[in-house]
């Protein structure tokens, strides 16, 4: 911005949300910049992915640290909240950034961090490892909140006890709830368009001070800002000055500017929080109605969020029976619970499915059962178009190498493979792959490596109980593979 060649660049902020906002996420997908300009968003991600990556290679080669690419693998963290969808596009971006398929591994970032407590239990938590002993694990990032609840088992392994719940309630909203409030959501729009830098320090700034306010405080919490900036853009939108602006919107109470500084009253600043808070707690209380709490003990508090003393008080008073602790490193406990995970990626041994997947049927229609609308007629026999009949239920406990077996068989001479498309739904009961509810996960591709004249078959296999959902396919009568594609963005 100082030599004016901005336009020239792409600045995008916090884009991560986008994977978790968008319904329809495709590696065609665009994303918008702070300037209104747009990007494939594969593109971003695999921009970001791969400046890290650069960075620790550099680092190392700077150090004198030899490493061997084929032994070497890469830990991509994910919410566990995310679809099949975005995680399949975060590994897109990440084999985009030069990280080989086979050595790329996606982690929840929930359990990663329950694999690093169990290795290093936190202080008031000792018994985390202890055979039996359960507890929730709470991930509260920038952008979103994950929980879900393991069991240590006699192997040390894990066992998942309920599938993780979560929304877009983290640490970032605090921020923008300060900034709105005071300025308003159209001044940011502008603020963030012609000065992104001032804007992501002011972000910053705020995002500090958050995590210090306490509950048995009081007096005003002091946030440094880049002054002449702000005022010029309070000019512009405003017609006074910051320091006017603010003092006809809270008076000489709530919030006022000293200097650089603008100073907010810590009881307001702790009503901003309310509603953040109420959504954790919520999130918490749907995991516990979910699972047997015998045995259960603590609430653990990981990722930036988690340092926020008043999200540590607010869930120590409202669930006072169970021990909520923050480890001394929680905003660190992903990351080192990734280079864990990666040494023992089969520590957790079973899994809740998150989702119903299904593949698209036309079973025979059934009188009284399924909606005439829907009927179709096949080859002169009535079939039910579009009937959701799941292959996997949602909220099944599944171990490792979990697997599903379809059989398939040619309905032509000479085919040359199958066509099938996969739906899923986290709601229950669903009737037709067409409902509201129900997406399309995917198309899967099934190559049959030698046609004939004969009737063929191919067993496709899904593999479950990972972090990931996996294909396989096997030629029945050649006993071979079948190249499988499994197309889900």
């Amino acid at each position: 911005m100082c030599d004016g060649v901005q336009d020239d660049y792409y600045y995008f902020h916090r884009f991560k949300m986008e994977l978790y906002n968008s319904k329809d996420i495709t590696s065609t997908m665009t994303i918008k910049d702070a300037g209104g300009k747009y990007m494939y968003a594969v593109e971003v991600f695999a921009f970001s992915i791969k400046a890290l990556k650069d960075h620790l290679e550099e680092h190392l080669k700077r150090n004198k640290v030899q490493t061997n690419a084929d032994k070497t693998k890469w830990i991509l963290t994910v919410p566990a909240i995310w679809t099949d969808a975005a995680k399949q596009f975060m590994r897109k971006s990440g084999e985009m950034a030069g990280i080989p398929h086979n050595k790329l591994f996606i982690a929840l970032e929930p359990e990663v961090a329950s694999v690093y407590c169990q290795c290093f239990p936190p202080l008031g938590g000792l018994d985390i490892g202890s055979t039996g002993s359960k507890y929730l694990i709470a991930d509260l990032g920038g952008g979103t909140v994950d929980i879900t609840a393991h069991e240590t088992l006699i192997d040390g392994s894990l066992k998942e006890l309920t599938k993780a719940y979560g929304k877009n309630c983290g640490g970032n909203m605090i921020e923008n709830h300060f900034i709105e409030a005071i300025f308003g959501s159209e001044f940011l729009e502008v603020y963030k368009k012609q000065y992104p830098d001032s804007y992501v320090y002011l972000l910053r700034c705020f995002e500090s001070k958050k995590r210090t306010i306490q509950s048995n405080k009081s007096g005003f919490v002091n946030v440094t800002v880049q002054y002449t900036t702000l005022d010029k853009v309070c000019e512009t939108k405003f017609g006074t000055g910051l320091r006017e602006h603010i003092s006809l919107k809270f008076g000489h109470d709530k919030v006022k500017v000293y200097k650089d500084k603008i100073r907010i009253d810590l009881m307001y600043a702790k009503s901003l929080f309310t509603g953040i808070c109420k959504d954790i707690s919520l999130l918490v209380q749907d995991v516990l109605q979910r699972v047997n709490t015998f045995n259960l003990k603590h609430i653990v508090l990981v990722g930036g969020f988690a340092k926020c003393w008043l999200i540590h008080e607010y869930l120590q008073t409202s669930f006072p029976k169970l021990d909520v602790i923050v480890p001394e490193d929680s905003d660190l406990a992903v990351l080192k619970g990734s280079v864990l995970f990666g040494y023992k990626p089969d520590i957790i041994s079973y899994r809740i499915i998150r989702y119903a997947y299904v593949i698209l049927a036309t079973p025979p229609f059934i009188e009284n059962v399924h909606d005439v609308k829907r009927k179709i007629y096949f080859d002169g026999s009535a079939r039910c178009n579009n009937v959701f009949v799941p292959f996997m239920e949602s909220s099944t406990l599944v171990s490792r190498n979990t697997e599903v077996k379809r059989r398939y068989n040619t309905s032509e001479r000479f085919q040359t493979g199958h066509w099938i498309q996969i739906f899923y739904t986290e709601k229950e009961n669903t009737q037709y792959t067409d409902d509201i509810s129900c997406r399309k996960l995917g198309e899967l591709i099934v190559n049959i490596p030698t046609p004939s004249l004969e009737k063929r078959s191919v067993d496709v296999v899904f593999h479950f109980g990972d972090t990931e959902l996996t294909v396989t396919a096997c030629d029945t009568e050649a006993k071979t593979k079948c190249s499988v594609f499994f197309n889900i963005i």
